[in-house]
């Protein structure tokens, strides 16, 4: 099996995105995991879960995966068996952003009486 191919049509990820992403969640105030993988054609899909992840208790195991894209940088949430589109951030900075924010609505329907993800 070769990595995880998400899209058919995903583009590059770049050695400066690649990078930027790295510094950017590094540098954040709560903890990232970062891990990447690379494809059977050189793609990379890097995947980040906030280190509070671990802490929420839900069982279930998540990320947000991020690929290189026409017009910038494809964002996802794989939770369980499910893969949402998250949508597609300009660059690097918008990425994190974007990934934050995932992950503050996804622990936020994890919280939720049930633990149901929020929709």
């Amino acid at each position: 099996m070769c990595g995880i191919g998400v899209s058919g049509e995903a583009g590059r990820l770049s050695a400066a995105e690649i990078a930027a992403i790295t510094t950017g969640l590094r540098s954040l105030p709560e903890p990232w995991s970062l891990f990447p993988s690379v494809g059977c054609e050189g793609e990379v899909t890097l995947m980040a879960t906030p280190a509070w992840a671990d802490e929420a208790g839900s069982g279930e195991d998540w990320a947000v995966l991020m690929q290189g894209a026409p017009g910038g940088i494809r964002l996802l949430l794989s939770a369980g068996e499910a893969l949402d589109e998250i949508g597609v951030a300009p660059g690097p900075e918008a990425a994190i952003r974007l990934a934050r924010e995932a992950a503050r609505r996804h622990r936020a329907g994890l919280e939720r009486p049930g633990g149901c993800r929020a929709a």
